[in-house]
């Protein structure tokens, strides 16, 4: 299967992807946004296509609520850049109804985006300096981390320093922290903070993907991954598991 044109935010179609139709079903009708911040983990294999959920999301939030502050977050800046916020420029940069300059401006050496009609923002944060203090004056309704598991126990502190500023907008009743990323060991915090906690805390969301549930992926990469990997690395980066390799 091919995609007939460019991907944009407003023909976005999770369908064809399992389990994007199923998280963003989820998030209109099964998620209790009334019990308050909602946690997110996105897990998925190389090209599951999780980053282009977040970045949807992000936009999402940016168009669907007035006054809306947007947290797109990874460790590094030029990461940042290349990953969550490419996506989302290129959402909205293929999008023939939002139009630049005239919907939204965007800033690319911070990585921010203000949306004119909504007077929301999308806006960043790293701590690859180890300030992971940055976001405390921040007052959040979404907040997305792209590859958490590049985060070490230490750089913990600026994910739960940001989780602390969502649900600060009252006027705004979704409140949510997403995390994306893939498979590490499950001595990571972030599978007993997420894939454990999902199972007693129904405010913890966790979304499994493979490879080969994107349809559009390029069959010649996969068979590359196949080719040039472990055995041991193609069960986190091909299968998705959270094994020690």
């Amino acid at each position: 299967m091919e995609q007939e044109k460019a991907l944009s935010f407003t023909t976005f179609d999770p369908r064809p992807i399992a389990w994007q139709y199923r998280f963003i079903w989820d998030l209109h009708n099964k998620i209790p946004w009334e019990n308050g911040t909602q946690k997110f983990l996105l897990s998925g294999a190389l090209g599951s296509a999780k980053t282009t959920a977040g970045a949807w999301a992000a936009i999402y939030f940016a168009t669907k609520f007035n006054k809306a502050d947007i947290l797109i977050a990874r460790k590094a800046l030029p990461d940042l850049r290349d990953t969550l916020y490419k996506d989302v420029r290129d959402l909205l940069d293929e999008d023939e109804q939002l139009i630049e300059g005239e919907d939204y401006t965007c800033y690319d050496t911070t990585c921010r985006v203000v949306f004119h009609k909504t007077g929301s923002e999308i806006l960043s944060r790293t701590w690859s300096d180890k300030k992971y203090k940055k976001a405390r004056s921040l007052r959040l309704c979404l907040a997305i981390i792209e590859e958490g598991t590049e985060n070490n126990l230490d750089d913990k502190e600026a994910h739960d320093t940001i989780l602390q500023r969502l649900n600060r907008i009252p006027s705004i009743k979704w409140n949510a922290m997403i995390i994306l990323t893939n498979p590490d060991s499950p001595s990571h915090w972030i599978y007993k903070d997420y894939i454990v906690k999902e199972k007693t805390d129904p405010n913890t969301h966790v979304y499994y993907s493979l490879t080969t549930d994107n349809p559009y992926i390029d069959k010649n990469y996969v068979r590359f991954l196949e080719e040039n990997i472990t055995e041991d690395e193609a069960y986190s980066m091909i299968r998705g598991l959270w094994v020690e390799i």
